[in-house]
């Protein structure tokens, strides 16, 4: 395979992937709203996360490092909010 190809299908992993979390994050939204911004969270990452792929494409070496580092800090803000699970 071609790095562009290489590079169009990881793209599209992490929009799939983002793209699910966005779908049932808002089908949690009303039941566990906690569960539902740790979704978003996951998300905003994995968008993140895709433009950290293009960048790194397009020879954009330190941005693609400093947008694998806001993602993982995403990912850590996501894991670790308080309310997350709903009391019982």
């Amino acid at each position: 395979m071609s790095s562009k190809t290489v590079v169009i299908v990881l793209v599209a992993i992490f929009v799939v992937a983002g793209g699910l979390n966005v779908y049932v994050a808002s089908a949690l939204r009303s039941r566990a709203p906690g569960l539902a911004r740790r979704g978003y969270f996951s998300a905003a990452a994995f968008a993140v996360g895709a433009i950290s792929i293009v960048a790194r494409a397009m020879g954009y070496k330190t941005l693609s490092l400093a947008l694998i580092g806001v993602m993982i800090v995403l990912f850590l803000i996501g894991i670790f909010q308080k309310g997350v699970l709903p009391k019982s």
